[in-house]
């Protein structure tokens, strides 16, 4: 099954995405989101991703929603030096662990959240 990439193509983190897959052979089905049209706010991309950003991979049940996230799955898929993606479906989503280690928090997370998130 191919991955969906839910993005907008003049957006650098989409942009960032789709060259690393790109480069590490990973086929991608790209999906439109229309920014211009407020196409992020809509309730279906919104279940997707409660912030409303893009990109947006889907692979299979696993959603990601942060660049640096995607970008670190796309290179565990490849057996790159992250953790496979076995281990990265079962543990917290990696979109948590890139804005931890970025330093940045996600609004839709409390502090109770993140202190059970693993050291990486």
């Amino acid at each position: 099954m191919t991955m969906k990439l839910h993005d907008f193509a003049f957006s650098p983190n989409s942009r960032k995405v789709r060259a690393v897959a790109y480069e590490l052979g990973i086929p991608l089905e790209y999906v439109h989101v229309d920014l211009v049209r407020n196409a992020s706010r809509a309730p279906a991309f919104l279940q997707l991703n409660p912030n409303g950003r893009v990109p947006v991979l889907v692979d299979g049940d696993l959603v990601l929603w942060e660049s640096t996230a995607i970008l670190r799955y796309l290179s565990a898929k490849r057996g790159g030096a992250c953790q496979g993606p076995a281990s990265l479906q079962h543990r917290n989503p990696p979109s948590r662990r890139s804005s931890r280690l970025r330093g940045s928090a996600s609004a839709t997370l409390s502090h109770d959240q993140y202190s059970a998130v693993p050291k990486v």
